[in-house]
Parts: structure tokens; sequence; C-alpha cells
């Protein structure tokens, strides 16, 4: 046999030998096609998956915001709380003394009225002053009338 039909009968040899081997390459890569196209469709889903988690982030992100916000007037409240509860408890005090106080008061008023009343019962009417008034008059005139007849006697003698 010659070189040439040598080479073509290994190239036929060698052809039948890989062509198996060709066909199991072919399957390879038709999975691999698969897998690749599979990765792709997991990678456009993770894709999604990260930009719906930016989403979330960014929605946690002004949520967090938000709380920082209503922490300090949270804050703030209960500043306003603590100096009003201050402020309530001077009143309450102040309260309680100046109820004291108008008790003291009112049992003073009744104390008065007691003595105004006393007072009243022990004061003369009108009537009673002017019944004084006529009986000074009336003992001024006898008064008079007696000077009189004294100093008439006196210049008698």
């Amino acid at each position: 046999m010659s070189n040439e039909e040598l080479l073509s009968t290994l190239r036929s040899i060698i052809k039948e030998e890989l062509s198996p081997i060709n066909n199991r390459l072919d399957k390879i890569e038709s999975r691999l096609d698969k897998i690749e196209s599979r990765l792709d469709k997991v990678e456009s889903r993770l894709d999604k998956v990260e930009s719906r988690l930016d989403k979330v982030e960014s929605r946690l992100d002004k949520v967090e915001s938000r709380l920082d916000i209503l922490e300090t007037r949270l804050e703030n409240l209960e500043g306003q709380v603590k100096e009003n509860t201050d402020f309530i408890e001077v009143l309450l005090h102040r309260t309680e003394e100046l109820n004291a106080q108008m008790h003291n008061l009112s049992i003073n008023v009744d104390k008065l009225c007691g003595q105004v009343t006393t007072i009243q019962t022990n004061m003369a009417t009108k009537e009673d002053i002017a019944r004084m008034e006529y009986k000074i008059s009336f003992l001024n005139d006898r008064l008079l009338n007696q000077e009189y007849e004294i100093h008439r006697l006196k210049a008698a003698k």
C-alpha cells in the first residue's frame, strides 16, 4: 500500500473512531448550550432580584430616615412632657397652698361675720339713738332750768 492509501485508511479509521467522540462532544456542546441558556435566565432573574433588593434597600433607607426623624420628634416630645409634668406638679403644689390660704380666709371671714353679728346685736339702732338724743336734750333742758333756778335762788338771797 502506498502512503496515500495508508493515509486515507488512517483517516477513515480516525474518522470512525472520532465519530462517537464527536457525537458525544456535540451532545456535550448541546447540553452546554442549554446550560448556558439556563445560566442566562438565572443571571437575568438574579439581575431582577438585585434590582428589587436595591429598591427594598432604598425603601429601607427612607424608612430609617423617617424613623430617625420620628425618634428626634419623640425625644423633643418627651422633653416637653417632662417640662409639662414639672410645671403641673408646681401648679398642683401652688393650688394646694392656695386652697390652704382660702380655707384660712374662710375661717377668718366666718370669725369676722360672727364679730359683725355681735356688734350689730350690741349696736344701737337709729330709733335707740333718737331716743337717747331726746333724753339727752330733755336732761340738758332740765339742767339749764335747774341752773337757772339755782342762780335765781342765789340772787334772791
